[in-house]
């Protein structure tokens, strides 16, 4: 006979162990490196900025992080960049 406990008990770990393959799957992340974009040129206090956030972040994520600047039009032209990625 199927009480309420037993069939909770059964739904939790079938719940359960239909969440486990994907756990498994997952990749560690970083798995490439991240492209920090900045809108402004290079040696200007945005870049300064820009830099120690990425190497702050670079450690914390233990992954490497590419500062890359693209000024020009605004800022319109490291918008395209990170929208077209």
């Amino acid at each position: 006979m199927i009480n309420r406990r037993n069939a909770l008990t059964g739904l939790t770990a079938s719940a359960l162990l239909a969440k486990t393959p994907l756990a498994w799957s997952q990749s560690i992340y970083p798995d490439r490196p991240i492209t920090f974009m900045i809108a402004y040129a290079a040696g200007g206090g945005t870049d300064t900025i820009g830099r120690v956030f990425a190497k702050s972040l670079s450690e914390e994520l233990k992954g490497n992080i590419i500062v890359e600047n693209r000024p020009g039009a605004g800022g319109n032209l490291a918008t395209d960049a990170v929208a077209s990625a």
